[in-house]
Order: structure tokens, then C-alpha cells, then sequence
């Protein structure tokens, strides 16, 4: 399977899972992405690629079940993945934010120690692909805790570039665990429950008082 084919199922997963109405093209280009990685001295894996010129979503906002490779389970995360499939200047703009914030917190604020890092989604802190792992394919991605404690985390290597803490071996499991529901299954065997749009919809209401009576 291409990864052309495995982002087209993904979108038609998860239209049928009921979080995408309709499949409406993405605006984005491959010419687009050439000029931005040029201009921004970035190269983006294939499979990110393949993602930014399918298609379009309804909402930034997306809920699923992924591995917490720190407490070593399955753990319901909602997160605000980033829509770059309108307009390529948004993303410029996710990446001039994510860039000023070392200008607020107390790290490390030369370029070379985080230019590897292109953010994707925000969960208490930034979800980012670690291009410095990059091979050519697919890339880890990564997360950075809010606030700039990343020394004491240990997020920085041995030469000091910034990595953060792994969220997802690469960016086709992290498409697998949101958009597939690849890990649903397990977490209803495990919790003897059915998890389904309903299921989601209870959880955001008990965890997240903006969404009571949505």
C-alpha cells in the first residue's frame, strides 16, 4: 500500500467512524510544499506529504486512543491537530508560533537546536514531527510538555538538540490510532466497553465542561 493509499483510507475511516462529513480536496499542493521546505530549509517525510494534499477537515479538534508510552497503556487523548489543507501560509504561522515560545520560556533558544522540529497538533503542549529522524518515509512524533521544562525532562540529546518525548513511533500509527480507531478494539476488550462516537462524546462531557450539552 502507498502511502497515497493508506491516507485516502484513513480519511474514509474516519468519515465512517461519523468525524468527517464530507471529503473535500485539500487546497495544498506538491509545488506548495516544495516552496515551503525550500524557503524554510525543512524536508518533510512522503507520508506528511500524502496527508497535507488529501484532504480537508471539519473540525481542528480530533479524539482517539493511543499508547501513553510513558505509563506503558492506552490512554484517550483529545487534541488539536492542525489544519494545513486550506491555505500553506498556516503552515508558516504553526510554525512561527511554536518558534516564539522559546523566546517566552526558559530554554535553549538557538535555531539549530530545534529547527528538526515542525509542529502538527497542541495537547498540553506541542506535538511536532522530529524531522531529524526523518527517513525520507515516515518520522517519530514527538511531544513537548508546556512550559519549556525540557532540560529536566530530558528532552534534549547528547549534542543538545531538542527531541521531546515519543507520542507515536511515526506519523502512520499516529494517522492509525485517530483516524483508523486502530487501537479500539483493544480498549474494549480491556475495559469491556463500546467505543463509538457516543462513547467519545460521554467522555469529552465528563472531562471537558465545554463540551456539556453539545
Amino acid at each position: 500500500m502507498t502511502f497515497e493509499e493508506f491516507i485516502e483510507n484513513a480519511f474514509q475511516k474516519l468519515s465512517q467512524r461519523g468525524w468527517l462529513k464530507d471529503l473535500k480536496p485539500s487546497a495544498i499542493t506538491d509545488s506548495d510544499i516544495a516552496k515551503f521546505e525550500k524557503r524554510k530549509c525543512l524536508r518533510f517525510p512522503a507520508i506528511f506529504k500524502a496527508y497535507l494534499t488529501a484532504y480537508k477537515r471539519d473540525d481542528d479538534n480530533i479524539i482517539g486512543i493511543a499508547y501513553d508510552y510513558r505509563n506503558n497503556g492506552l490512554k484517550i487523548n483529545l487534541i488539536n491537530l492542525y489544519d494545513f489543507s486550506y491555505d500553506i501560509s498556516d503552515l508558516s504561522e504553526a510554525l512561527k508560533t511554536f518558534r516564539a515560545e522559546f523566546k517566552e520560556w526558559k530554554t535553549k533558544s538557538d535555531k539549530k537546536v530545534y529547527e528538526n522540529l515542525f509542529p502538527i497538533a497542541y495537547m498540553d503542549g506541542y506535538l511536532c514531527l522530529d524531522l531529524s529522524r526523518s527517513d525520507g518515509e515516515d518520522c517519530p512524533v514527538v511531544w513537548l510538555e508546556y512550559g519549556g521544562f525540557w532540560e529536566e525532562n530530558g528532552y534534549f540529546d547528547s549534542e543538545g538538540v531538542l527531541h521531546g518525548e515519543i507520542f507515536a513511533p511515526d506519523f502512520k500509527t499516529f494517522i492509525d490510532w485517530y483516524f483508523c480507531g486502530a487501537l479500539e478494539n483493544i480498549y474494549e476488550s480491556t475495559n469491556g466497553v463500546k467505543v463509538n462516537r457516543e462513547f467519545y462524546k460521554n467522555w469529552l462531557k465528563k472531562n471537558f465542561s465545554y463540551h456539556k450539552g453539545k
